[in-house]
């Protein structure tokens, strides 16, 4: 699937989900996609797995109510699996990935294809398919070895299941539907007169089946998949993504927006269910009880974006509970009382929503959701001036100041309704806000009334820095504006900063030093002389990602946190930032360290990650150039692999390549190649023969560009 890109560092990733750097602690087990869950078809067991982005694996063993982290072997994407007990399943994904489940355990297996694969189906220990990218499919007698098979079709397919011991139905991009009736060793094309995207099937039995797809399409076979017909009428406009039945008459569907639909007459009408949300839910699975002939136990798990997911207990037709606190809205900013007591704010979607989000913790493991009735506003900033009194910002102008242990939070008077994006306090009683359109806030009567500084200024402003009024203040903001504020906004100058990219971010780790971040990977560092700004520094990110707040617990050791999961960390005071592994790509807001190991960092999941160890370790390649030549692709294959693998890989010019492999301690065990390689395409064949067991990193450099990929080598 998705390349690590990495400049000048690149981080080690020691099983991905256990080795200790960022860990998950909001969505409960984590918050990546989820695209595929499956449970164990047994009355004696409630086990059911999940799986998703960035190699994401989940196992839940009481029925959905809860669900475990398991060690992830792959960072690349998982699309599909199917699980028939905890030594019987496979899951796959993008570049080829394939795993197998052992004692409920994932290990890597060989698919001898880079391309991406969407599902697999098993009718049993010999015989599975597996289906994915331009048509490609897979059959297996279990022996370990995949071949691969002529489909007749270069449409993607996205599903796959077995409706006899012999016979399969696979369904896919632009209406595609092709049908095997000798295990998978020969497909015919079944003709239908749609051009969606057909996401998913279902067979009741060997003759009733079910498609689903884009613009709430479903189609219906009573003749084995042989021919399909239209069901017009489903009540939802969103794409479908998955079906599945209990029964001949009890079934789910769920899609795009939150779409949830059920029916009690095999398909006949289907009545809504959704959730209010605008994630996408990926898939629907429902428990199994053979005693359950009635459908009367329909219980059902859904998972879907950001790792949420939700369980249907039975009986209770119109409630799904969501039992991993996911959903599509953001956390903006985190900051801690003390070394136990956090909070974390943020609001509903986007701005436009107006709904408020906070969390509250009281030990920084463990974090609950707070409501406060007076807060009804989208929350950008939060600033705790002491254990009793605390002030956040929020959309249409609001200000809340809480008092009495940072409880009974009261909106206060500004007297404007432009959003405002940050708050500080110099002392007790001396403060300033700033927000859109160039808005600067002061409180008069004490806090209780808030007053418009006149400035000349109309851009965005989105934080402040204030941390004494001897010192003042300072705000950045769009256009690469940089004020200075002085006499608590009685004098505002405009700093020149030589960039014209929006800033989100200032800090000063030392009198002597400021940093700003900002959009595009936009790193400054602030020379400072007497006070004021002497020299604005563009200090090289790497990356293009947008950078939103930066943080220093000393003056030596700084985090960033960006867009994509992006995390920077420096260790000399600013002047190189190396990238870490977040384990999701969510777009991460806000930073903050109380020690130069322990920290938390706050996102788009609602996400929350935490580090005890300074979020974990960093290596630098040792071939550094100059020339910038840039990576255009990288992919390896076969992966996991024995032996020997390929790697392709294209540049855009010509330049210096080194290809290596470094284990999971940091050191590079392997040099494979170091030479001087042309514009275009290439492809190597590596000898792997020396590696033992284990995973690795495939890292190719050129100039001071890396791209990285994970080899999983076995026996």
């Amino acid at each position: 699937m998705k390349s690590h890109y990495f400049f000048i560092c690149l981080i080690l990733l020691v099983s991905f989900n256990s080795f200790g750097q960022w860990e998950w602690q909001l969505p409960v087990p984590q918050g990546n996609n989820l695209n595929d869950l499956v449970f164990i078809k047994s009355d004696t067991s409630n086990i059911g797995f999940a799986v998703g982005d960035i190699g994401a694996t989940i196992r839940s063993s009481n029925g959905g109510s809860s669900w475990e982290l398991l060690d992830s072997i792959t960072a690349n994407r998982l699309n599909g699996l199917d699980v028939v007990n905890i030594d019987l399943g496979y899951a796959v994904g993008d570049n080829g990935t394939i795993l197998k489940l052992v004692d409920s355990s994932w290990v890597a297996d060989s698919s001898g294809t880079h391309y991406h694969l969407s599902a697999v189906s098993i009718a049993s220990a010999t015989k599975i398919i597996i289906v994915g990218y331009q048509g490609v499919v897979l059959i297996s007698d279990g022996n370990g070895s995949w071949k691969q098979q002529y489909s007749g079709v270069n449409n993607t397919l996205y599903n796959v299941t077995y409706i006899t011991s012999q016979i399969a139905i696979a369904v896919g991009d632009t209406g595609t539907i092709i049908r095997t009736t000798d295990n998978g060793q020969t497909w015919n094309k079944i003709a239908t007169d749609k051009t969606d995207a057909f996401n998913d099937v279902f067979f009741i039995n060997p003759d009733t089946g079910y498609i689903v797809g884009n613009n709430h399409l479903l189609l219906k076979t009573e003749d084995g998949g042989l021919t399909w017909e239209h069901k017009p009428y489903v009540p939802s406009e969103d794409n479908l993504y998955s079906i599945s039945f209990i029964n001949d008459t009890v079934g789910y569907i769920c899609g795009a927006n939150g779409t949830i639909l059920t029916t009690y007459n095999g398909g006949t009408n289907w009545a809504v269910r959704s959730k209010n949300t605008s994630l996408s839910f990926n898939t629907v699975y429902p428990l199994y009880h053979a005693q359950d002939t009635a459908g009367i136990y329909n219980e059902a798990v859904i998972c879907g974006d950001n790792g949420i997911l939700l369980k249907k207990y039975k009986n209770i037709d119109w409630i799904w509970e969501n039992v991993s606190n996911s959903s599509q809205n953001d956390l903006h900013k985190i900051t801690f009382l003390n070394d136990n007591h956090g909070w974390a704010i943020g609001g509903y979607g986007y701005y436009w929503d107006k709904t408020p989000l906070i969390f509250k913790s009281s030990d920084g493991y463990h974090w609950e959701k707070y409501e406060v009735d007076t807060i009804q506003q989208f929350l950008t900033d939060i600033c705790l001036v002491n254990s009793e009194t605390g002030y956040m910002t929020g959309t249409n102008g609001r200000i809340y100041r809480a008092n009495s242990s940072l409880s009974n939070w009261i909106p206060l008077k500004t007297q404007i309704n432009i959003d405002l994006f940050s708050i500080r306090f110099a002392e007790i009683d001396t403060a300033l806000a700033v927000g859109a359109d160039g808005i600067i806030l002061r409180p008069i009567s004490g806090d209780t009334i808030w007053e418009s500084v006149l400035t000349p200024f109309e851009e965005d402003l989105y934080k402040l820095y204030y941390k004494s009024i001897e010192q003042g203040a300072w705000a950045v903001g769009n256009h690469g504006i940089i004020l200075r504020i002085k006499n608590n906004g009685n004098q505002i100058t405009k700093v020149p900063t030589g960039v014209n990219v929006p800033l989100y971010d200032i800090k000063f780790p030392s009198d002597s030093v400021g940093f700003i971040v900002g959009f595009n990977g936009t790193i400054l560092k602030l020379k400072m002389v007497g006070g004021e700004i002497n020299k604005v520094i563009p200090i090289p990110s790497g990356f293009q990602n947008t950078l939103n707040e930066v943080y220093f617990p000393t003056p030596e050791i700084g985090y960033i946190c960006g867009d994509r999961g992006l995390i920077l960390k420096s260790t000399d005071g600013g002047n190189t930032w190396y990238s870490q592994y977040s384990g999701t790509n969510n777009n991460l807001r806000g930073v903050y360290f109380n020690s130069n190991s322990q920290g938390w960092i706050v996102g788009s999941g609602p996400s929350i990650l935490f580090t005890e160890n300074g979020g974990g370790p960093v290596i630098i390649p040792s071939l550094i150039s100059e020339n910038q030549t840039s990576i255009n692709s990288f992919n390896i294959y076969p992966n996991p692999a024995s032996h020997s693998t390929r790697i392709e890989y294209s540049l855009n010019e010509k330049g210096p390549v080194q290809i290596s492999a470094f284990d999971l301690s940091g050191r590079q065990i392997k040099v494979f190649k170091k030479d001087v390689q042309g514009k275009g395409l290439h492809t190597e064949k590596l000898n792997i023969a020396g590696l033992t067991k284990g995973i690795y990193l495939l890292i190719i450099q050129t100039g001071n560009e890396h791209k990285a990929e994970k080899l999983v080598v076995f026996d």
